[in-house]
């Protein structure tokens, strides 16, 4: 994404759905905050989990707009790898991120919808969804996150 901007990427999202990930199955209420220290990124997911909370904790590195080096494993991220890809944000309502990455003997990949407000308008979902059908990537994989009740 041209002119990415990690300070105004930076706060408080909500994961209004996403793609399965075994980090964060089974899990409500899940937020995502990114927090900006220079070009590193700490990242601190929280979602709630058979009644308890439960927290996940990476570093991202820039490589340059819109493309970071992410991981959860301590001092993997310094890899270089470009793994992280946010695709399209508006900063103030939506932003799409996807992540590929070689495993076996072919690729994984995750994608997110993130929004700031917990309950979205459907226009920016529309929005955001129409991010991902012009970057060619699978919305049936995408499962929506329960936000209700949290």
């Amino acid at each position: 994404m041209s002119g990415f901007d990690l300070d105004q990427f930076s706060g408080l999202w909500y994961n209004n759905r996403n793609y399965y990930s075994v980090a964060q199955a089974g899990m409500d209420c899940v937020t995502t905050q990114y927090n900006n220290t220079g070009n590193v990124l700490t990242i601190k997911i929280q979602g709630k989990k058979s009644g308890s909370t439960k927290t996940l904790v990476g570093k991202g590195l820039k490589i340059s707009d819109g493309t970071l080096t992410v991981s959860f494993f301590e001092n993997a991220w310094m890899s270089g790898a470009e793994n992280y890809l946010v695709l399209n944000t508006d900063y103030t309502s939506y932003a799409v991120i996807y992540s590929c990455w070689p495993f076996a003997f072919g690729t994984t990949s995750l994608a997110w919808l993130l929004t700031r407000d917990q309950i979205p308008s459907n226009n920016i979902i529309d929005t955001a969804l129409a991010v991902f059908t012009a970057n060619n990537i699978d919305q049936t994989k995408l499962k929506i996150v329960n936000q209700e009740n949290c």
